[in-house]
C-alpha cells in the first residue's frame, strides 16, 4: 500500500443529496450483477504532462555533455569546462584543477559508488570530496576518453584516444595495434600492454571508441567507428599470449546489417538487447528471439535514424534519444514527443533515470529538464474524480460519462445505470457503518442512492431541487448524512430548496427531515455543509447558517460571512472559505481570520481539507496553500493546478494519498435543464 500518493485526477468534486420528499426505486438482487463492469482507467502519459517537466535553468549555458546520479541523490553533470554536483537544493561546480578545463563527455557511478569521469583531459576519480586525475599519470599527458564501463569482476574498462584501457587491482593496461606500442611505452611507461589485431583499424587510423560492452560470458564487444563506418571487436581478456590478442573477431556487420558511427548498446533482458548509431539512414539493431532485427523508426514517424542515447526506465519502457526527438518503447506501443508540444532540446538528446525514478533529459550543450516521470509520487486519472478510500482499500470515483468507478486492489469494476445509478451523479461518500451513498441528480431530480449486494436502491427528491451540491454532503458526529440542494431551483416544479438531514443512513428504513424557509433557511444555496468543535452545523451559500438543533440562523457578529460563502469544511476545527474575505477558522469559542495578507495566494476560497490542525490544504483561486499552524506556505504547485471558482476540491485519503480533483462547474451542473454543457467541461 502507498504510504504517500499525490494524484490528480481531472473530474468533479464531492456531492450527495437527501430529499424528504422521496421514491425508493431500488431493484431487487440480481446474481449477474448487470450494470456492473470491467472497468479500464485512462492513466495519462506522464512524459504528456507539461507540468512534470523541470528546466534547471542554472545549466543552459554551461554547455552540458554528461550526466549521473550517485548513492546520495546529488546529480552531476559533464560540462564543456568542469563538472557541477546538484543535490536538489544547491550547486557546486568544480573548475579549480587544470584537467577540469577540458570537455567531460562521460561520467559513470560503479558498483560500488565511485563516480568517474571521462574528458579530453583523461580519466578522473572524484574521491576525498574532489576530483583526482587518475590516468595519464603525468600533468603534461593528455588522452581523451570517450565510454566507461565495468567488468563483471569488478574493473574497469575505458574506451580512449587509439585503444582501451584496463584498471583493476591497481593494474593498468592498455589494449592497441602495433603502430601505437612505442609511443605509449614513451608517454605511459607504468602501462602492461595488450596488442590488438589492426583488423579493427580504419585506412589505418584506430577510429574512435563508441562503446565498451561485457556480456554475460565476459567477453568484451568494443564498438569502433571512423566517419559513417563501424567495426566491432569481440574477444575474451584471457586469450592473450606473450602481450598479443590471439582469440578474436573483428565484423562490420551485426545481424546482417552493415554498422555505423557512434554506437550504443543496452542490455535490457537476459535475451534483449539494443544497439543504436548516429548515423542518418541505418536504423536500430534489436536483438531478441535469438536474432538481431532491424528497426526503423522513421516507417512510424518520418524523419531520419539518427539516434543518440538509450536508456531502460524502471516501469519496463525503453527510452532512445534523437535530434531534438524523444522516442519511448512502453507496453509495446512506440510514441515520439518533440517539439513544440514539450520542450524537448532540439539538439542531441542525453538521458538519464536517477535512482528516484526521475527521468532527466539534456540536449548536447543545451538545455536540461527533470522530469518528475514515477506514478510513485503522481498519477493522472482522465475523466475520473476522487471520492473516498473505504475500510476495505477499495478506492471510489465518479467518472465524466456518470459512473461510478472503483479499484480493489489492480481491479477496476465500475457501475452505471443499468445497476440502479443515478443518471448524474456528483459525490459520493462512504458511511462510519461502510455504506456507499451517492448523490446527484437524475432524470433532472435531485436524488440519492445507496449501494446494496452491487445494486443501487435509489430515491429522488423532488421537493429539494433539480440536483444535490457537490460541497453539500457531509456525515456529522453522530452519524446523520446531511445533503444540501444545488442553486437554482425550479418553483414551478414545487422544489423549495433547503437540506436534508439522514439520520440512519445505514439502514433499510429511512428517516428523512427536509430543513426549509420554514426551518430557518432564507437563502437558496448550499456551499457546503460541516460541523464545528460545539456540535453546531454549518451552511455555506449566501450568507454561513448555523443550525442548533434548533433552527439555522445567520452569524451577526461576523459580517463578511454574511456576504458568499462557498466552502465550509470540518475537522478538529471549523474552517469557512468566503468568496471575497479569506478563510476562516472557529475552535468552539473563537473566530481567527486568514487573508492574502497573511500568506494565502488569494482571499477566494474554493476548496479545504484538514489533515490535523497542524497541516491545512486551501485552494484558492489563484494557488493551492498549506497552512502549519503558523503560516501558509504556496507555491508548491505548479501552475496547471490552478483551479477556478467551483472547480475542483482537495482531499487526504486515510492512507494519507493527496487527491486534486479538477473540474468545471458546468460539469457539475450538466443535469440543471437550464445548462447547456460545453465540450471543454467534459475534458477538464
Amino acid at each position: 500500500m502507498r504510504k504517500y500518493l499525490q494524484i490528480l485526477p481531472i473530474l468533479s468534486g464531492l456531492v450527495m443529496c437527501l430529499v424528504v420528499t422521496c421514491t425508493t426505486l431500488g431493484a431487487g438482487i440480481n446474481a449477474s450483477f448487470p450494470g456492473h463492469t470491467t472497468y479500464t482507467p485512462d492513466i495519462a502519459d506522464p512524459l504528456s504532462e507539461i507540468w512534470r517537466w523541470h528546466p534547471l535553468e542554472v545549466l543552459s549555458a554551461k554547455g552540458v555533455r554528461s550526466m549521473v546520479d550517485d548513492e546520495h541523490g546529488n546529480m552531476w553533470f559533464g560540462l564543456n569546462k568542469g563538472i557541477i554536483r546538484y543535490d536538489g537544493y544547491n550547486w557546486e561546480l568544480f573548475d579549480d584543477q587544470y584537467f577540469l578545463n577540458y570537455p567531460v563527455g562521460v561520467l559513470f557511478n560503479s558498483r560500488d559508488n565511485q563516480i568517474y569521469a571521462g574528458s579530453e583531459s583523461g580519466l578522473l576519480h572524484y574521491t576525498g570530496n574532489s576530483w583526482q586525475k587518475i590516468f595519464p599519470k603525468a600533468d603534461t599527458v593528455s588522452i581523451a576518453v570517450t565510454s566507461i564501463t565495468q567488468m563483471n569482476g569488478g574493473g574497469l574498462l575505458v574506451g580512449i584516444q587509439n585503444g582501451l584501457l584496463r584498471l583493476d587491482e591497481g593494474q593498468i593496461t592498455f589494449y592497441t595495434v602495433l603502430s601505437q606500442v612505442e609511443q605509449i611505452k614513451v608517454l605511459h611507461p607504468e602501462a602492461r600492454i595488450v596488442i590488438l589485431p589492426d583488423e579493427v583499424l580504419f585506412q589505418r587510423h584506430f577510429g574512435r571508441v563508441d562503446e565498451v560492452f561485457v556480456d554475460g560470458e565476459d567477453i568484451i564487444w568494443l564498438f569502433l567507428s571512423r566517419n559513417n563506418d563501424g567495426k566491432l571487436l569481440q574477444f575474451s581478456l584471457q586469450d592473450t599470449l606473450n602481450h598479443v590478442l590471439q582469440n578474436y573477431t573483428v565484423s562490420q556487420q551485426l545481424g546482417g546489417k552493415k554498422l555505423s558511427n557512434r554506437n550504443q548498446i543496452l542490455q535490457t533482458t537476459d535475451t534483449e538487447r539494443w544497439l543504436i548509431n548516429g548515423f542518418y539512414k541505418s536504423g536500430i539493431l534489436r536483438y531478441e528471439g535469438n536474432k538481431w532485427q532491424t528497426l526503423k523508426l522513421s516507417d512510424l514517424f518520418g524523419g531520419d535514424e539518427l539516434h543518440t542515447d538509450i536508456i531502460k526506465a524502471t516501469d519496463g519502457s525503453v527510452w532512445i534519444g534523437g535530434l531534438g526527438k524523444l522516442f519511448v518503447l512502453k507496453n509495446d506501443k512506440w510514441n515520439v514527443y518533440a517539439a513544440p508540444l514539450l520542450p524537448i532540446p532540439s539538439s542531441r538528446i542525453l538521458l538519464h533515470e536517477s535512482r528516484d525514478g526521475q527521468i532527466w533529459i539534456a540536449g548536447v550543450q543545451g538545455d536540461v529538464f527533470r522530469i518528475n516521470y514515477n506514478y510513485d509520487k503522481w498519477v493522472s486519472y482522465r475523466g475520473l474524480n476522487f471520492q473516498t478510500l473505504a475500510h476495505d482499500d477499495k478506492e471510489w470515483f465518479i467518472s465524466v460519462d456518470n459512473k461510478v468507478i472503483y479499484k480493489e486492489g489492480n481491479d477496476w469494476f465500475a457501475y452505471d445505470q443499468q445497476s440502479g445509478l443515478i443518471d448524474a451523479p456528483v459525490r459520493l461518500i462512504k458511511t462510519r457503518g461502510g455504506r456507499i451513498w451517492v448523490a446527484g441528480s437524475h432524470n433532472g431530480v435531485a436524488a440519492t442512492a445507496y449501494l446494496d449486494n452491487h445494486r443501487w436502491v435509489r430515491q429522488l427528491h423532488s421537493e429539494l431541487s433539480w440536483g444535490i451540491d457537490p460541497r453539500s454532503v457531509f456525515q456529522d458526529q453522530q452519524g446523520d448524512l446531511w445533503f444540501g440542494a444545488s442553486v437554482d431551483r425550479q418553483d414551478n416544479l414545487g422544489q423549495v430548496s433547503g437540506i436534508l438531514q439522514l439520520k440512519n443512513p445505514d439502514e433499510d428504513q429511512l428517516e428523512w427531515h427536509h430543513h426549509t424557509q420554514q426551518d430557518g433557511i432564507g437563502q437558496h444555496n448550499v456551499y457546503g455543509i460541516a460541523q464545528s468543535p460545539d456540535g453546531a452545523i454549518w451552511a455555506g451559500g449566501t450568507s454561513l447558517l448555523r443550525y442548533d438543533s434548533q433552527r439555522w440562523k445567520a452569524l451577526s457578529d461576523v459580517d463578511y460571512l454574511n456576504e458568499f460563502v462557498d466552502i465550509v469544511h470540518s475537522g478538529e476545527n471549523l474552517w469557512v472559505g468566503s468568496r471575497y474575505y479569506g478563510l476562516f477558522r472557529f475552535d468552539g469559542e473563537n473566530w481567527t481570520q486568514f487573508t492574502k495578507n497573511d500568506g494565502l495566494p488569494s482571499n477566494t476560497i474554493i476548496s479545504i481539507f484538514e489533515e490535523t490542525p497542524e497541516k491545512v490544504w486551501v485552494i484558492t483561486d489563484k494557488d493551492i496553500a498549506l497552512f502549519d499552524g503558523k503560516t501558509w506556505t504556496s507555491g508548491l504547485f505548479p501552475e496547471v493546478f490552478r483551479i477556478p471558482r467551483e472547480g475542483g476540491d482537495i482531499s487526504v485519503a486515510s492512507d494519507g494519498s493527496i487527491w486534486i480533483n479538477k473540474s468545471l462547474r458546468e460539469w457539475k451542473r450538466r443535469a440543471f435543464p437550464y445548462s447547456i454543457t460545453p465540450a471543454e467541461a467534459m475534458k477538464d
